[in-house]
Parts: structure tokens; C-alpha cells; sequence
């Protein structure tokens, strides 16, 4: 891929496939997947080949890429660009929620919906 960035006068930037946001999340986007396929939950029906498809913090990508500090300086200049015509500096996604918090809130919340008594009409 650098080559190819190389060749066409592009901009390479340190990235990973992010199917989850948190490591232990790996078995519930193995479960997603086979669910769409609608096969049994296998590692023949998976996809990924390691639990590596996290949303890293920065730090962690730059340990990644210590060769390469210039992909993830590039990545955070992508992203500079990105919130500047947006108008936004405030989050990682302009006008919305951090997804991390919105997807913990509402996987903690699934407990206590079904326990919240109905009342009667």
C-alpha cells in the first residue's frame, strides 16, 4: 500500500481494520458476522484472523508504526483537516457522541430495560 500511495502521489496514513471498539468485543462482531451469513459461529465463518480489529488509542498506534512516525503524524493531520471543515475541534466525530460511551451505555442499559416493571394502562 505504500508503494501504491507512493506511486499515485498520495498520502499514506497509520490505520487498522476497526470492526469492534475494545478488545473483548471480538466475539460479538464474530457472533454479527456468522448472524449475517447466517452460519454457526466457527472460526471457518470468520473472517478475522486475530483480535487485533480494536480502535486503538494513539499511543498504541504509534507503537505500532514507531518505523513509520510519519503515517501517524499524517493520520492525525487527516483528521485535523477533517474537524477543521466541519467546524468542529470537539470530538473524534463532529455532532456525535463518543461511540465508545454511547456503546457501553446502552449495552449496560439492556439489564435494567428489562427489569424496569411495567405498568398497567
Amino acid at each position: 500500500m505504500l508503494r501504491f500511495a507512493e506511486k499515485l502521489d498520495a498520502v499514506a496514513v497509520a490505520t487498522n481494520p476497526v470492526r469492534y471498539l475494545v478488545p473483548d468485543d471480538a466475539f460479538l462482531a464474530d457472533a454479527l458476522e456468522c448472524m449475517r451469513a447466517i452460519v454457526p459461529v466457527a472460526s471457518s465463518n470468520v473472517s478475522r484472523t486475530n483480535a487485533e480489529g480494536w480502535l486503538k488509542p494513539s499511543a498504541e498506534m504509534r507503537a505500532l508504526f514507531a518505523d513509520r512516525p510519519d503515517l501517524c503524524d499524517a493520520t492525525l493531520e487527516a483528521r485535523r483537516a477533517v474537524l477543521v471543515r466541519s467546524g468542529s475541534e470537539a470530538g473524534p466525530l463532529p455532532g456525535l457522541p463518543d461511540p465508545r460511551w454511547t456503546f457501553r451505555r446502552r449495552r449496560a442499559r439492556r439489564p435494567m430495560l428489562a427489569r424496569r416493571p411495567t405498568t398497567a394502562a
